[in-house]
């Protein structure tokens, strides 16, 4: 038998194969993936062994995240509510597969089951059978399964009724603040606003966009008169005439601030730029606790207005002003106002525009392209 001895003579590739360094190599592999680095391990098969283990953790984090997301939209699929025409659609998948699962079950479970038939007939297969099971008998397991199937069918059943109901109730309710919205008492109206702004809250993936449409319109028809006396007529008039703002317009602007700020938007062309509301008339009224983010106040009318503890990001006021604009323990970020008189000229002094004390918080915040400072 030809023996091969690496020598100082041998060729390189003979000295790759001794004994030694293949010892060596698998000790040290050996030792890393159990976690326990050998002293021998070369730097470069460590750095190798390390890239393996991040790329093994990366690829079950990255399945775990994908299973997560499986279940999740498996979730939304039994839960969700489908037409006629979309379950004829897409579900025919479904049913494909779940014959396929059930022809394999019966073609891997019919042997499986006759192999433990058989068993359970032996004195050893007697044994374990009431080790594990105790005195049942087989048509008690067949029933304690077929009830537990049935349970988890019936519940859900109930899940989705229950669903159903829910969402029935939410297009009640939204119909119904339509109605009162409509109505010629003021009450009626103030009861529509409060049912639109629960269903927006309820239901914000599907109703939040509808109600904020619906309460708009509202705001622009209730604060015409104002807004086109002052914007429409050429004539000059005396401020002190504008009337000051009635509570349902401010129920209506509080139901617009309680909707979820991070989904406003309405207008694709402008959705970067916030919810626009058009025509708001605000005076002598004071706003208590409003998150008036991303939203776009175009061609309002403003007089003495006070805004106490509200939050402003990303929001934009374009108005004629007749009064004084106060800001009281408010949160201003990335926020700006364009101010005219109540003729249209640019106000350039704006410490008679603006009161500010005590904010939490003020960056960014500009009036007519000047930057207001957080000390003020």
């Amino acid at each position: 038998m030809l023996k091969l001895k690496a020598t100082a003579a041998s060729p390189p590739f003979l000295s790759k194969m001794a004994p030694n360094k293949r010892t060596h190599v698998g000790a040290s592999a050996t030792s890393y993936l159990l976690g326990r680095p050998s002293s021998c391990t070369d730097a470069g098969m460590t750095k190798g062994f390390l890239k393996l283990r991040r790329k093994i953790s990366r690829m079950f984090r990255r399945a775990y995240r994908r299973g997560i997301f499986a279940v999740l939209l498996a979730e939304e699929r039994l839960t969700r509510l489908t037409t006629y025409r979309q379950r004829r659609r897409g579900d025919w998948p479904v049913y494909v597969l779940a014959a396929a699962a059930t022809v394999f079950f019966i073609v891997m479970a019919v042997p499986s089951l006759k192999e433990v038939l058989t068993s359970l007939a032996t004195p050893d297969g007697k044994i374990a059978y009431e080790f594990w099971v105790g005195s049942k008998s087989v048509y008690d397991l067949i029933i304690g399964l077929m009830t537990t199937v049935v349970a988890i069918i019936a519940a859900f059943l109930a899940l989705r009724s229950y669903r159903v109901n829910q969402r029935a109730a939410v297009a009640n309710r939204y119909q119904k603040g339509i109605e009162l919205l409509g109505a010629a008492a003021d009450s009626s109206k103030l009861g529509g606003i409060e049912l639109l702004s629960v269903v927006a809250r309820e239901d914000y993936r599907e109703y939040q966009e509808p109600v904020l449409r619906t309460l708009r319109q509202f705001l622009l028809e209730r604060c015409a008169a104002p807004t086109e006396m002052v914007y429409k007529k050429r004539r000059t008039f005396d401020p002190a005439t504008l009337p000051a703002t009635d509570f349902v317009v401010m129920a209506a602007l509080s139901a617009v601030a309680r909707t979820n700020w991070r989904r406003r938007w309405l207008e694709l062309e402008h959705d970067d730029e916030g919810l626009a509301l058009r025509g708001i008339h605000l005076h002598q009224v004071r706003l208590v606790n409003y998150n008036l983010s991303r939203i776009r106040f175009e061609e309002a009318v403003l007089g003495d207005v006070i805004f106490e503890a509200c939050t402003f990001a990303e929001t934009f006021i374009e108005a004629r002003c007749f009064g004084v604009l106060k800001f009281h323990n408010c949160l201003i970020d990335n926020s700006g106002i364009a101010a005219t008189d109540i003729s249209g000229k640019r106000l350039d002094d704006d410490d008679a525009l603006i009161r500010m004390s005590r904010n939490r918080r003020v960056s960014k915040f500009r009036v007519n392209g000047r930057l207001i400072q957080p000390s003020r």
